[in-house]
């Protein structure tokens, strides 16, 4: 064969006329660096902090494939930040990332501020698509006016792009929303309600000023997504003060809840207020105890192992909001709780009939000073109240007793809970431990003795 027609078959196959990386260093001195395959670059490589390893892929595109599949392998288990806020260099830094390494991004954070969006979500959509797996926004404060030109670009933009998430990213499993903007309504949020048939957990948290979302909203958004198995409705825990943003948690919401997400598995909400919960009657044992007049059915979310639910403490902390969610197949429950009638609190939790954890935090408040000790001794994170739990939840293996993370009501753990001593004499007869964890108690079943 001639090197004409030997050229010439070369020419007319594709595969065959683009090199093999992998043997690109047949083509140059052994001295030279590019001569080097694609793990010894990696070994190279792995002495570079991510700076070099941007400007080392813009050097040669021969470095292109190890520089991602090394940055890959060290920084992309957690979520990858970038940010339009231009604050020492973090939005050319971010710019840069997307564009060169944005195809092996698997979790993407976006904080970022309305105005001037539009480069950086340019890049987002240029550069990843079916890489992401997590997607995770942080909407900053801006003290841009909402009536100036870029806020009502930036909105727009935005609206857009989340128009277009699930066509954008067909395998994003997992979304979350982060609203920060105090004193504005989110303009975009409707954009959102849509079929992701790949989202398997969704998100939101935001501040007592901001609006992202009404229950209303959210409904539509669950019942547009059935497949979801994690959902997550937060307020900031600091600015859970303020009622004005509770929702009203009704009975047809809890309801469609479950219709609505069949496989849920982890459910957590804080978002409610007393003020909210409607049909509660006091009992005519303890001018602090509510209850509901109809108890829900004990079938609702087969599926759901984890709750996870927050009161606002306001009225003394007094809340029976987590008795409208009830299920048999709950072994996690975590409580922002504040009650001070033992009993009808033991015969509630009782109810979770596979519980295995219950975490309980205190929901201090401005109240809790005012109450005395007198008021304390009879909630359920005292000596009596731990022991009767543990009697009456034979699956139960572990109690965690948390202090508020409120920095306002540190300290304040060491005069409300009882001394290690009358703990231990409480679990007496028990095959259980204790132990003080960092600001918390902690309470454990022993192992079944062979």
């Amino acid at each position: 064969m001639t090197t004409q027609e030997a050229s010439g078959d070369i020419a007319a196959d594709p595969k065959r006329s683009k090199p093999n990386p992998e043997s690109l260093e047949e083509n140059f001195p052994a001295t030279d660096i590019l001569a080097l395959n694609d793990d010894c670059l990696m070994k190279v490589f792995d002495y570079l902090n991510e700076t070099d390893l941007l400007n080392v892929i813009r050097t040669n595109s021969r470095f292109k494939l190890p520089c991602q599949q090394l940055y890959k392998r060290r920084y992309c288990r957690n979520p990858v930040t970038v940010s339009n806020v231009d604050v020492g260099g973090t939005f050319k830094h971010s710019m840069s990332i997307l564009e060169q390494f944005g195809p092996v991004i698997s979790k993407l954070y976006v904080r970022f501020k309305t105005e001037k969006i539009e480069k950086l979500l340019d890049a987002i959509v240029a550069n990843c698509d079916t890489s992401i797996v997590e997607l995770e926004f942080q909407h900053l404060n801006s003290l841009v006016k909402a009536s100036s030109i870029a806020h009502k670009v930036g909105n727009r933009r935005i609206q857009t792009f989340l128009a277009n998430l699930a066509k954008q990213f067909k395998n994003l499993r997992k979304l979350k929303f982060d609203y920060c903007n105090k004193w504005k309504v989110c303009l975009y949020s409707d954009a959102i309600i849509q079929n992701i048939p790949s989202l398997m957990s969704f998100s939101t948290n935001e501040t007592a000023a901001g609006l992202f979302w009404s229950s209303e909203k959210l409904e539509q958004f669950i019942g547009l997504n059935p497949q979801i198995e994690h959902l997550s409705i937060l307020f900031e825990v600091n600015e859970q003060e303020s009622t004005d943003r509770s929702w009203h948690i009704s009975k047809s919401f809890i309801r469609h809840l479950d219709d609505s997400l069949p496989l849920l598995k982890s459910l957590e909400i804080n978002r409610v207020s007393l003020l909210s919960l409607p049909e509660y009657v006091p009992s005519p044992f303890s001018m602090f105890d509510f209850r509901t007049e109809n108890e829900p059915p004990a079938d609702q979310f087969p599926n759901l192992k984890e709750f996870t639910f927050g009161c606002f403490p306001e009225f003394y902390g007094i809340d029976f909001g987590f008795l409208m969610f009830r299920s048999n197949a709950v072994e996690v429950l975590r409580l922002s709780y504040f009650d001070y009638n033992i009993h009808y609190f033991i015969m509630h939790v009782s109810q979770f009939k596979s519980l295995r954890i219950l975490e309980l935090e205190l929901p201090l408040n401005h109240f809790a000073n005012l109450l005395g000790q007198s008021r304390l001794t009879d909630a359920v994170w005292r000596p009596f109240g731990i022991r009767e739990i543990i009697a009456n939840n034979c699956r139960l293996t572990k109690i965690i007793v948390r202090q508020h993370p409120c920095e306002a009501y540190q300290g304040f753990l060491v005069g409300t809970l009882a001394t290690e001593d009358a703990y231990r004499d409480a679990i007496k007869g028990f095959e259980w431990k204790i132990h003080y964890g960092i600001e918390c108690l902690m309470f454990e079943k022993l192992p079944a003795s062979k």
